[in-house]
């Protein structure tokens, strides 16, 4: 019979305590022990007697325990346990039961089969041990067994037990025959050992193990089979190779001497020991000996033997790393073999007459020697999992179980927690023993009372600094015997009574904690504390408003808790129902109180603390201080700024020329510094403005209805060109001096410094402190500037505003001012054909290609003095080659505007002149908006001169903008201009474009979609002229550059010469001051009127040929003078052309590379050009065509000045 079928199965393996919920109570029911025994000196078991239902406390420390045969090994007498249980009141109990060696090993206990498990023929042996228990009437205990003191302090060495234990297996093995195949002896060798148990008055259970040593030896038949396998074949194959000299004598190669013949059987004795996982695993294959250390093999994984998760299987680790290491690394040595074997034989030589055989007839005797002397080894190597591993691993976990650090119930699961440091179980498929070495247990605990409640806490919330003190109300509270945990952390309380108590709060993370109360009777549930931290404050957004509150301020930081923050200004508590906290915490938003004017401190309170630094806030009182624009149109609707302190948005109104403005419709700013409104209509003249709020009305200030302008300058100096001879200057006055005007009025001067002779005028104020006068006074020569004086003429009615003189605008004495147009001989600055200006390649679709023009074909290069630079640059741009109907777009960049500078059909070539701003450094961008390539010209016709434009006539640049798209209603009614229809064009006050002072506007017209032929007229007003602007062909896309001057209403008028209809498109790329031009480069406008027409004679008759010019004479015609010009602004049309050319412009002189103008057959082009005028008064016009000749038209709408002294 085996071992398994001699010991009955058990269903269930008596354990040492059940799970629990809460700490059990006086009504726990114990189980009564057994009552087995067994005489004579073999085994002698008693019943257990019920703990006390009502104990406030167990433990038990019991170096050996287990399962035998079905019987509780915790019952014999001679091992008994440590044993305290804890009386209702003070002392703790304390009990030390050392074990001697003697006393362990003198029980016999029979395992059947003739086996013992302890005495003198045991296969178990254990040295001696300590065992310790304790237990508190405050529900506290704790327990240890193994390596233990008296004391129970656990320990090693000098003043400890040995704690350790041996377990031979030899007899196991032999009293079951399916063990025997595998394994043939084996012990288990255990160091010292110990365990502890332990349970808090609050039912905390814990526990701790050690394990010094812990090894299995076995012996195994089939491992040493390994070697004697191999032995046993290779010897029989030995003749084999021992007749390689037979074999190689019958080859007839005469005799043969052969030498280095190997012992096979030898070389199988080199495979020794193998070793895995750092000497966790040595096997040695010789003798069939398995040894493992456990502390080795769990080092070598990562883990420690005394570290391991509750319940750890320590013979599945074995059994794992027998599988997953020893095997492959027995593969290995075999293969090693192999390799041995296959070098031995290699190794053989043969010679006949001292002369060595040829290799290749040695290798064919030799290979198949060696495939029949290594098969058997790869065999086995290949089978090795399946006859030794396997079956190595299935035996030893037939033999034994072990488990290390066993917990039956986890802590805190159950009223009662045991700890073992080791178990080991016997033939564990028969249950014949389970053997515990080195346990402790505690509980059940019934502590001193029930658990306590916490019901509140007061307060539920503090610093995160700590230091609060803290009152908790409940129930079951001890007086000295209660605790209080903070988020896991117990911290000292004191109870006042069994219903209050207090503690401090430690200084925590800003976060909710739980708190509970503890006692020997249990833990409470949780309430919640919520610790805070000290909010800061960063900033205020506005920082400022009104004293009259109602400002909504934000305090910027961290630390505001929502609903429980409340904000101090000024000594005023905002309640925390009032304040807003948003952003995670980082912004208190709330709304101020009315207060007096001045600055206070602003912080925020939360139970955190108080914010720091304190953060200004200052009440403003109620002022008025600017008001910007200061004058606007009788028809209002200007929208108007009114600047000061003290404004409160929603109350504030606004009083102008006696209507007042409701608060609802005055937009005040957070800080109530602005107050924004739309003036009424009112008739022309100086009103006063105040600004009211719940706080009172502003004093007033002064608003003009009726003026066009207002300059910035307090005056405008003109005229002044000391070259030239001119001593007249202009001082123009527009300005709200803010007088008080709730005086009388009376007269003041203006005074003139820096004028020869001084001179003055008396100017009456107006209504709201604006003076308005206009002086023309001698300048002398080599005056630079000048400067005005408002003083009143009776003192005590007025205070002068102005300390002192205030200066106008400061010219430096240059023969051109600020935007002046310096005409150029015509010079190509770009050419994508031949690579001129930029690389030798068309533009591709979408892209943006820059362009230099400082420094080229005289134009300034960087670094020049104000006005002596360049802002704008004249060119004649022409695509050519397209691949895509388009448009080009040329802009100063980096932001490419919504605008068109030419537009192109496929494979055509399309002129336009362009006025470009030009950029910081020195380039104008052009960009390609076609889904095709296209080469692109670009030829300078002249530039306008930087610098501040003030002087009537001066150009001012604009990045182009569209002002006209009849298409989508941009600038006129949405749909397209009827046949011979005139349009009104808006162009001042839009696009960059002043409202005032505007003489003409440089437009880029388009004309797109057209039903029939025709032509575009720009003018200023009634009667229309008899010119063109801009020709176009019926669904053609054409653009034109248009100098158009601009009538007294800010307008532009727009005739389409055509019986069908047109869509117009304009984009501005600058303007033209008004007033009288005086200065060189200014451009003076004259009506639209028609300088040449080869047609009928007008100037030069008849067309002009191929490869000729002509000279039209431009002084002294059609508006233009006869002297005092440099250049002419005119619009060139060609007209019946037979044959594709071109057209250049030029003063005199060698024709230029470059064009104005290009042409296909029969189509009218036109094109706009500023040709510099020659030094005898004409212009000329180049016809670049092969073989064609053309009619030319030109209209003139505007000359530049140059005086004749220059």
């Amino acid at each position: 019979m085996s071992l398994g079928q001699a010991f009955p199965r058990i269903a269930t393996a008596i354990g040492r305590g059940g799970g629990r919920s809460t700490r059990a109570r006086a009504r726990r029911v114990t189980a009564t022990g057994l009552t087995v025994a067994m005489v004579a000196g073999s085994l002698l078991l008693t019943g257990t007697a019920a703990s006390a239902a009502s104990a406030p406390a167990v433990a038990e420390g019991q170096f050996l325990s287990g399962i035998l045969l079905g019987n509780d090994l915790a019952n014999l007498v001679s091992v008994t346990p440590a044993k305290a249980t804890a009386n209702a009141a003070p002392p703790a109990v304390t009990v030390s039961n050392p074990l001697s060696v003697t006393a362990l090993n003198a029980v016999n206990l029979d395992l059947g089969s003739g086996i013992n498990l302890l005495g003198t023929q045991g296969i178990l042996t254990l040295g001696a041990v300590g065992q310790y228990a304790t237990a508190s009437s405050t529900g506290s205990s704790s327990a240890a067994s193994g390596a233990v003191d008296n004391s129970g302090a656990v320990g090693v060495g000098a003043g400890f037990p040995a704690a350790d234990a041996s377990l031979s297996l030899d007899s196991l093995i032999a009293a079951v025959p399916a063990l025997g195949t595998a394994l043939s002896t084996g012990t288990l060798q255990v160091g010292a050992v110990s365990a502890t148990a332990a349970e808090t008055a609050a039912g905390v259970q814990s526990g701790t193990y050690k394990i010094a040593s812990l090894q299995l030896q076995v012996k195994s038949p089939l491992v040493a089979g390994i070697t004697s396998t191999l032995t046993t074949q290779l010897t029989a194959l030995q003749p084999t190779v021992d007749g390689v000299t037979a074999t190689l004598n019958g080859l007839g190669l005469g005799l043969v001497t052969v030498t280095g013949i190997p012992n096979l059987a030898n070389l199988v004795s080199t495979l020794g020991t193998v070793s895995v996982d750092g000497g966790g695993i040595v096997a040695d294959l010789n003798t069939g000996s398995v040894t493992v250390d456990l502390a080795k093999l769990l080092t070598f994984q990562g883990k420690d033997l005394n570290s391991l998760p509750r319940n750890t299987d320590l013979l599945a680790v074995i059994t794992t790393a027998l599988t997953a290491d020893l095997l492959p690394a027995i593969q290995t040595a075999l293969s090693g073999l192999v390799n041995t074997l296959t070098t031995a034989i290699n190794g053989i030589t043969a010679t006949v007459l001292g002369i060595p055989i040829s290799a290749s007839v040695l290798k064919g005797v030799l290979d198949p020697i060696i495939a029949q002397v290594v098969a058997p080894v790869n065999t086995l190597s290949a089978g090795l999992g399946t006859s030794v591993i396997t079956p190595l691993a299935d035996a030893l976990s037939g033999l034994l179980a072990i488990t290390a650090n066993e917990q039956p119930v986890a802590p805190n699961s159950g009223a009662t927690f045991t700890q073992t440091a080791l178990r080991v179980g016997l033939v564990p498929t028969g249950h014949t023993a389970q053997i515990d070495l080195a346990s402790a247990s505690v509980g059940p605990n019934a502590g001193p009372s029930d658990p306590p409640t916490a019901a509140t806490l007061s307060p539920s919330s503090g610093p995160s600094a700590g230091g609060t003190t803290v009152t908790v109300t409940g129930t079951g509270f001890v007086p000295g015997a209660t605790t209080v945990n903070v988020d896991g952390v117990n911290q000292p309380a004191t109870a006042t009574s069994t219903t209050s108590l207090t503690f401090v709060t430690p200084a925590h993370a800003a976060g909710p904690v739980d708190v509970t109360v503890q006692t020997a009777g249990g833990t409470s549930a949780p309430q919640t504390y919520n610790f805070y931290d000290v909010p800061t404050g960063a900033s205020l957004s506005p920082n400022r408003g009104p004293a009259a509150g109602g400002t909504v301020v934000t305090i910027t930081g961290t630390g505001f808790v929502p609903g429980a923050t409340t904000v101090e200004i000024g000594g005023i508590t905002i309640p925390a129902g009032q304040v807003t906290v948003t952003d995670g915490g980082t912004k208190a938003t709330f709304t101020t109180p009315a207060h007096a004017p001045g600055t206070v401190d602003v912080v925020a309170t939360t139970a955190g603390g108080t914010s720091t630094p304190a953060l200004p806030f200052t009440f403003d009182a109620l002022a008025a201080t600017g008001i910007s624009p200061d004058h606007g149109p009788t028809t209002g609707n200007t929208t108007v700024t009114v600047t000061g302190t003290g404004f409160v948005p929603g109350k504030t109104s606004i009083t102008i020329g006696g209507t007042v403005v409701p608060a609802s419709q005055v937009t005040v700013d957070p800080t109530g510094t602005t107050a924004v409104f739309a003036t009424p209509a009112h008739a022309a003249g100086g009103v006063l403005v105040t600004a009211t709020t719940p706080s009172g009305t502003t004093k007033p200030l002064g608003y003009l209805y009726g003026a066009s302008t207002l300059p910035v300058t307090s005056c405008v100096l003109t005229g002044v060109n000391p070259k030239t001879g001119l001593n007249a200057a202009t001082v123009s006055v527009l300005a709200n001096i803010g007088i008080d005007t709730s005086l009388v009025p009376s007269t003041f001067t203006i005074t003139g410094t820096g004028i020869n002779p001084a001179s003055s005028t008396s100017v009456v104020p107006l209504l709201g402190g604006f003076l308005d006068a206009s002086i023309s006074v001698p300048v002398a020569a080599g005056t630079t500037s000048v400067s005005y004086q408002v003083a009143p003429v009776a003192s005590g009615a007025y205070t002068t505003v102005t300390g002192g003189p205030i200066p106008c605008t400061t010219i430096t004495p240059v023969e051109q001012a600020a935007g002046a147009y310096h005409p150029l001989a015509p010079y190509r600055v770009l050419d994508t054909r031949s690579g001129t200006g930029a690389v030798k390649h068309t533009l591709a679709p979408g892209a943006t290609m820059k362009v230099q023009v400082r420094n080229i074909g005289g134009v300034p290069a960087l670094g020049q003095p104000v006005g002596k630079g360049v802002a704008t640059v004249m060119l004649n741009v022409t695509t050519t080659n397209s691949a895509s109907v388009g448009y080009l777009t040329v802009f100063p960049g980096p932001s490419r505007p919504i605008a068109s500078s030419v537009n192109f059909a496929a494979k055509s070539t399309v002129a336009n002149l362009v006025a470009a701003a030009v950029a910081s450094d020195g380039t104008v961008s052009i960009y390609n908006g076609s889904v095709g390539a296209t080469d692109v010209v670009a030829d300078i016709q002249g530039y306008f001169s930087d610098g501040p434009t003030v002087a009537p006539g001066s150009f001012v640049s604009l990045s182009p903008s569209r002002l006209l798209d009849t298409a989508n209603g941009t600038g006129a009614p949405q749909g397209t201009v009827k046949p011979y229809g005139t349009i009104k064009l808006k162009v001042t006050g839009v696009g960059g474009v002043p409202t005032t002072n505007v003489a003409a506007v440089t437009l880029n017209m388009t004309v797109d979609g057209p039903t029939r032929p025709g032509y575009i007229t720009a003018y200023r007003s009634n009667p229309r002229p008899f010119v063109s602007s801009l020709n176009f062909y019926k669904g053609q896309t054409d653009a034109n550059l248009v100098i158009a001057p601009v009538a007294a209403d800010g307008t532009v008028s727009l005739y389409n010469g055509s019986p069908g209809t047109v869509r117009l498109v304009a984009d501005v790329a600058g303007y033209f001051r008004g007033g009288i031009a005086v200065l060189d480069g200014e451009f003076v406008p004259v009506e639209p009127n028609r300088l040449l027409d080869t047609r009928v004679g007008n100037n030069v008759n008849g067309k002009v040929g191929a490869k000729s010019s002509i000279s039209p004479t431009v002084l002294g015609r059609t508006g233009i003078p006869a002297t005092g010009v440099s250049a002419v602004v005119a619009n060139l049309t060609v007209t019946n052309a037979e044959g594709p050319g071109f057209i250049t412009a030029f003063p005199q002189g060698t024709v230029p590379l470059a064009s104005n103008l290009n042409f296909v057959a029969r189509q009218d082009r036109p094109n706009a050009m500023f040709p510099r005028i020659g030094g005898d008064g004409k212009v000329r016009l180049y016809n670049g065509a092969a073989s064609t000749s053309v009619d030319l038209v030109t209209d003139v709408s505007g000359y530049f000045i140059n005086n004749p002294v220059n």
